[in-house]
């Protein structure tokens, strides 16, 4: 037998994955997640996603140019970086036009989207690298969490074999059962940091947003994202960061003028906790099909934020409201 053609011959088993974005979208919309995730239907990418990879490409090579060199990237070069990966991504996935864009043509959309781009890379570039020390950028993790869901269960099962309540008990033996399940299937908690920095000696993980309005306060103290992404620095670096931020990158869509935002906050090991408990109700959600749709007054249930909402079966049509006016002597009542 030749041994190493046979080998040659194996493909490995790739893991499951699960990121933050599928926990989060799972939390904000079962069905959205269903139709993403379970069903694997894509949807055209709207224009805002595309500037988003290209700004943080363009953050993330000028801030390895700081590790690597002690310097930032000369501006024009960092700007160029977003400008030809918004090409990139719009040659190889051509974005769809919103709702929002009627009477615009997609040639329109294209260029004000570009412009975005590069006004929000300049602003990065500008405001937030000159003051961040980094020690890595778009640090991909992916943590094996069979062992941590078997112990999980196992507590899980006990305690309800202790609890007096039946349907209580029931759910905690049904979530031990998805988690088990899911661990002899093997699963990641993976995602992408995409700043690790080391200012002197506290360690801060920083996340950067575009976005078209200025953030609530406390967006970085609620923020899932930066809890899972401390989670990973527990893992990777043997510490809770000393901070967590979120780099706000601005651009009013009348006036066009920027603004750079920055928020950070803390996170505690309970904080980690309760990220978990969102993790192990998302794995139970997933394995036992319970898909949740959002509320239909939520923001994001419109055919503006959601691409699956002309096929979703819960998602609010709108209704035409027949107004009865009643003509008496001359007047209208």
């Amino acid at each position: 037998m030749d041994n190493a053609k046979e080998l040659a011959s194996i493909t490995p088993k790739k893991r499951e994955q699960l990121h933050v974005s599928g926990i989060n979208m799972l939390n904000d919309c079962g069905l959205r997640f269903y139709f993403r995730y379970v069903l694997g239907i894509r949807r055209p990418p709207a224009a805002y996603m595309h500037i988003g990879t290209a700004v943080d490409e363009s953050v993330a090579r000028d801030l390895e140019n700081k590790i690597n060199t002690g310097e930032l990237l000369k501006r024009d070069d960092a700007i160029g970086i977003a400008a030809a990966k918004f090409e990139e991504r719009q040659s190889s996935d051509p974005i769809e036009l919103e709702p929002d864009d009627k009477g615009l043509s997609i040639e329109d959309v294209i260029g004000a989207s570009k412009d975005k781009t590069v006004a929000l890379a300049g602003l990065h570039y500008d405001k937030a690298a000159p003051t961040i020390q980094p020690k890595h950028v778009q640090r991909k993790f992916a943590i094996n969490m069979d062992k941590w869901m078997r112990d999980r269960a196992k507590k899980m099962h006990d305690d309800a074999d202790m609890e007096p309540n039946k349907y209580l008990a029931t759910q905690l033996h049904s979530e031990a059962r998805a988690l088990n399940a899911t661990a002899r299937l093997g699963l990641d908690l993976a995602g992408e940091q995409d700043i690790v920095e080391l200012a002197g000696e506290q360690l801060v993980v920083r996340d950067t947003k575009t976005t078209g309005k200025s953030p609530i306060p406390t967006a970085a103290v609620d923020s899932d994202q930066l809890t899972i992404y401390a989670l990973a620095s527990l893992v990777l670096d043997k510490k809770i960061p000393d901070f967590v931020g979120l780099d706000f990158l601005i651009y009013t869509p009348k006036r066009h003028d920027t603004k750079y935002v920055y928020l950070n906050s803390t996170r505690t090991m309970e904080d980690l906790e309760v990220g978990l408990y969102r993790f192990s109700n998302a794995i139970h959600a997933y394995r036992r099909g319970v898909f949740v749709p959002a509320k239909a007054d939520w923001y994001g249930c419109s055919q503006k934020y959601c691409g699956y909402f002309d096929r979703c079966p819960a998602a609010k049509r709108p209704k035409l409201v027949q107004i009865t006016q009643e003509y008496q002597g001359g007047e209208t009542k």
